[in-house]
């Protein structure tokens, strides 16, 4: 009987239903439970408060009048691991190109495009967490640069990471923890995210405690094992291993050939293993082979403030699969195709065979386009192109195909170029990244003219889509091969986690330029946002390495991203005349009250959003906000604010700062507040060699008719340093992908 089903949070019959906007009913203790960390439905991912929330007086009615000898709620379980979510197929698009203007002269190339359809709903999922609590993860977790100690151990930093996991999760998903040191264990076993369930499961995580040794495989082999037992036709699984060390227990065979024979015990089981590396005293290239037989993902984080962005944007990836196993054939008797990307076969799986060619594609994502680039040797004649995979949205979890014959095209387009460039740089990083011989990285030089050769050609090219590409390329991935120092020690990590997320077209970040193009679906968005908020606002965890508890705003702020220093949008600013307004409303060509009661001209306001919205601040009695190292004349000196008095979590959207003309600062509530591009010399406080000189205006100056419109707004984590791995070395400029153009 309908009337009396279950709630979908506990799995118990309803006692005071309540009905949200869209006709979904849960037990009011239930839902109000779940908005306490969420902000939106947990069936429809929909935006939902409490004052969404009415009675379900009918539902209500119904219980109250009826017998007391109820019949037994439907199994829900059972009702979420067989939904669908219903969608559109994808496209499939083939094109033979007779030239290009790249660098790929005298070939004939073909060009595949798998277009995914568009959805705001996404597929139940199992995630596995897979959990490295050997002894180094007790190690401290401080950020580089950092001049003192939080007390936190990397396995805290982790496990927070891992609730933010698991509350992206919903009652139509699974989940499974397991843990290893020297042996692994599953203490969270394939259990539905009801609300119960995900504070048990968040209860485990937070128990979990640095053991001995690094028994990897043993913690991948129970990950799968977990897969393996809760297998259902249509729910895609995704195991999360995390580590920060090398293996010391070796499975006899190997990991690999291990991995593989589990896998071939096992054909019809649906998932992909991603592999999470921390630090520097890592072996990459197991953690990446692991992935590439896995069909999922190598993330390289080298310290604790990365991962938090990493986690949030690998559980999204994963959040939006709706197809796996899919694979492209190529059918043509053209012997001397090479596929782009697939330089050694070490990023990218293609076979050879009588009728043609065979691409493992892996997984598909809604509102995510998978393109792929062949090369032959003079006219090629292509019969068909067929993608074949498995569907996780049909109900039954049916083999899908597509079949689509080539057009044909005189020449290529600069979308199709950027393919290109694509592809061409992740085989020129794939082959530096082969003279690694396990110790050291071999003949830079040849690494080096390779990179350099493709920027060239990108710098040349005619594909406006290629700017944010070219960035990646002359930025870390340049000084990555620049010196055996850098490639030793981090570039053999970072390297083929940037390689691979360009291949598989994945966002895995937000500070690398290139890969924030994949970062456009939908879902993602929407997913990606919920996990930055959900992250921000869980609080700080415990240090185990003793100290106080950080606050959860500068916690967010040094673990997850950090953010250039500004005023709150309520301070008070004099305009000429006398009258006050607020920062937030402060425009270009205003006249408002400077240095030593002088008449400044507001030239433009650079707004920075806040994640979270709250962050760590200074708040003076006269009613000055500013963040703790936002330069303020205090006292006959330049001083931080955080000299003065102690930050303290400060709810804010946004933080603004300023140009004018006339001054170097104006008066914020009463104190002298700094201005972008002052020119101040030689000051231990004031002086900085970007933010205090014309480099930072003729930045802003970059972005014209934002300049000219006077406002310039970026996305928090804006701030470029000369070494984005390095936290030590000094801001230099702008991510540019983190400005907000509407």
């Amino acid at each position: 009987m309908d009337s009396f089903r279950s709630c979908p949070l506990t799995k118990e019959r309803f006692q005071d239903p309540v009905i949200d906007p869209e006709g979904n009913t849960y037990e009011r203790s239930a839902i109000e439970e779940w908005l306490k960390d969420h902000s939106t439905s947990p069936i429809t991912r929909s935006p939902l408060t409490l004052e969404h929330l009415v009675p379900n007086r009918a539902l209500l009615d119904a219980i109250s009048s009826s017998s007391v000898h109820l019949p037994p709620p439907p199994p829900l379980v059972d009702e979420w691991e067989s939904v669908s979510v219903p969608h559109g197929s994808p496209g499939l698009s083939a094109t033979i190109v007779g030239s290009n203007s790249i660098c790929l002269e005298r070939k004939t190339l073909l060009s595949v495009d798998v277009v995914a359809p568009v959805s705001t709903k996404r597929t139940p999922t199992h995630l596995v967490l897979v959990i490295d609590v050997s002894g180094s993860m007790g190690c401290s977790a401080d950020v580089q640069g950092a001049s003192e100690s939080t007390g936190l151990s990397v396995l805290d930093i982790t496990k927070h990471a891992a609730k933010t996991a698991i509350k992206l999760l919903s009652p139509l998903d699974t989940l499974s923890v397991v843990k290893f040191d020297s042996n692994a264990s599953v203490v969270f076993d394939g259990m539905p995210m009801s609300v119960l369930n995900m504070k048990q499961a968040i209860k485990v995580v937070e128990e979990l405690h640095p053991g001995s040794s690094t028994n990897l495989w043993d913690g991948l082999l129970k990950g799968m094992q977990q897969v393996k037992k809760s297998n259902v036709a249509n729910k895609f699984s995704s195991v999360f291993l995390l580590t920060d060390g090398v293996p010391n227990v070796e499975p006899p065979r190997g990991h690999i050939p291990m991995m593989q024979k589990f896998m071939d015990e096992n054909p019809n089981l649906k998932f992909s293993v991603n592999t999470f590396g921390f630090g520097y005293n890592l072996m990459s290239s197991l953690l990446l082979e692991i992935a590439l037989n896995g069909g999922g993902n190598y993330s390289f984080i080298p310290d604790a403030s990365f991962v938090g962005t990493v986690f949030v944007h690998s559980v999204s990836n994963e959040l939006c699969k709706f197809g796996v196993s899919a694979v492209l054939k190529v059918e043509t008797s053209n012997s001397s195709g090479v596929v782009l990307g697939a330089s050694g076969k070490k990023q990218l799986k293609t076979l050879q065979t009588s009728w043609g060619y065979l691409i493992d594609v892996g997984s598909l994502s809604f509102d995510q386009t998978r393109s792929f680039i062949m090369t032959f040797d003079g006219p090629v004649s292509v019969d068909s192109v067929t993608l074949s995979y498995h569907d996780l949205n049909d109900g039954v979890g049916q083999t899908s195909e597509l079949v689509t014959t080539p057009s044909i095209s005189p020449s290529t387009n600069p979308s199709i170029n950027h393919e290109i460039l694509r592809l061409l740089s992740v085989d020129a990083i794939t082959d530096g990244l082969s003279k690694y011989d396990g110790k050291r990285m071999r003949n830079l030089s040849e690494a080096q003219s390779a990179i350099a050769s493709v920027v060239s050609t990108i710098k040349s090219s005619d594909s406006p889509a290629s700017v944010a590409l070219t960035i990646d390329m002359t930025g870390q991935i340049t000084e990555a091969f620049s010196k055996s120092d850098y490639a030793d020690k981090w570039g053999v990590h970072y390297l083929p986690s940037i390689c691979r997320a360009h291949l598989l077209q994945v966002c895995t970040n937000f500070k690398d330029p290139g890969l924030q193009k994949y970062a456009e679906g939908t879902l993602f968005e929407k997913l990606r946002n919920e996990g930055d908020d959900i992250f921000m606002a869980m609080p700080a965890p415990k240090p185990s390495h003793g100290g106080e508890r950080m606050n959860s705003a500068n916690f967010s702020r040094t673990y997850y991203n950090a953010s250039n220093g500004c005023f709150h949008g309520n301070c008070d600013v004099t305009l000429e005349g006398g009258m006050s307004i607020k920062m937030r409303d402060l425009k270009k060509g205003d006249r408002v009250v400077g240095t030593g009661g002088a008449i400044v001209e507001v030239l433009c306001i650079m707004k920075t959003l806040v994640g979270g919205s709250k962050c760590d601040m200074v708040t003076l009695s006269g009613g000055l906000c500013a963040t703790p190292y936002h330069p303020i004349f205090y006292e006959g000196k330049w001083q931080f604010p955080r000299d003065i008095t102690t930050p303290a979590e400060t709810a804010c959207d946004a933080v603004y700062s300023f140009v004018i003309k006339g001054g170097t600062g104006i008066l914020v509530n009463g104190i002298e507040g700094i201005a972008l591009g002052h020119n101040i010399v030689d000051d231990p406080i004031a002086s900085h060699p970007y933010f205090g000189t014309d480099n930072i205006v003729e930045d802003l100056k970059k972005l014209r008719s934002l300049w000219e419109h006077g406002l310039v707004v970026f996305d928090y984590g804006c701030m470029r340093r000369e070494e984005d791995n390095n936290t030590e070395t000094l801001i230099v400029g702008f991510h540019m992908e983190r400005l907000v153009l509407a």
